[in-house]
């Protein structure tokens, strides 16, 4: 998935696709009612994000 924002736009912190939805900041996924804690290893960054 590619993830573009205008510059000075405002910080994308979720993602949706059909029925799954990431939350960048709380490091959790949710699709179908079922919510997963991502790890650091399973976990992302955006761009010019340090590693936690």
């Amino acid at each position: 998935m590619l993830l573009r924002t205008a510059a000075g736009g405002p910080e994308v912190t979720v993602l949706r696709g059909g029925d799954l939805t990431l939350d960048l900041r709380t490091r959790r996924a949710r699709s179908d009612e079922r919510t997963v804690d991502l790890t650091a290893r399973v976990g992302y960054r955006l761009p010019g994000q340090s590693p936690p």
